[in-house]
Order: C-alpha cells, then structure tokens, then sequence
C-alpha cells in the first residue's frame, strides 16, 4: 500500500512539472516581449530626445555664428572710427635720434650739444621728453 501512495505522489508530482513547465515558457514568452517592448519604447524617446538635443544644438551654433558676426561687424566698425580718427605720428628729427643715441652711449649734455650743433637747452629738452616716454621721442 505504502508503494502505491509513493507511486501515486511520484505521478502526482510529475504531473505538477509537466504543468510548470508548460506554463512557465508562457510566462517567460511574456516577460521577453515586455521586456523588448520596454526597450523598443526606451530607444524611440532617446531618439526623439536626441533629435531635439540635436536641433537644439544646431539652434545655438548658428545664434552663436550670427552673435559673432555682429561683434566682428562692431569691431570693424570701431577700428575704421578709430583708423579715421588717428592723426599722423610726426618724424623724428634726425638730430633727435642722434641725441638720443649720443645720451644712452653715455655722453654728456654739452659733448651732445657739441656733437648735435645744438643748444644746450634743446639737447636737455630732447632728453627729458625721452625719458617721459612721448610717442614721438622713439628710445633706440
């Protein structure tokens, strides 16, 4: 007797996964096709997402390209403005640069004013105006 209800579960059991096993591959069906789904899903809103970035992207560098037009543009315009506005820088006296040369050697005003067949105050003058840094005394 004891044989027969131990048959009888073994029987009882097989047939518990028989009917597991045929269910369970449903399911597992199932959770691949949700799971493929989802993905499907995810990859379109990533791809709809990244077109936007994209669009938004090349919305930026042409405001950025038209941005930089216009200060190229400002800029020109206040370079001509400042070009036209510019006086001419006057010559140097060559008797100047020869002072200037003579003073950094190391002379003396009167050896300069000598050397320069100029006056001593002239040769002063010159070497002042040197050393201030006027734009139109050059240091050699």
């Amino acid at each position: 007797m004891e044989a027969i209800w131990t048959q009888l579960m073994l029987f009882l059991f097989g047939i518990v996964i028989i009917v597991l096993a045929f269910f369970k591959p449903k399911d597992q069906q199932f959770i691949e096709e949700k799971v493929e789904k989802i993905i499907e899903e995810f990859t379109f809103q990533f791809s709809l997402e990244n077109d936007e970035l994209m669009k938004r992207i090349k919305e930026s560098q042409q405001q950025f390209a038209v941005n930089t037009d216009q200060k190229m543009n400002q800029i020109e315009e206040r370079l001509t403005k400042i070009e036209r506005q510019q006086k001419p820088i006057p010559q140097i006296n060559p008797k100047y640069q020869e002072v200037m040369k003579l003073y950094q050697n190391g002379e003396a005003i009167q050896q300069i004013a000598r050397e320069t067949n100029m006056g001593h105050g002239e040769v002063e003058l010159v070497i002042e105006l040197m050393k201030k840094g006027f734009s139109y005394v050059q240091k050699s």
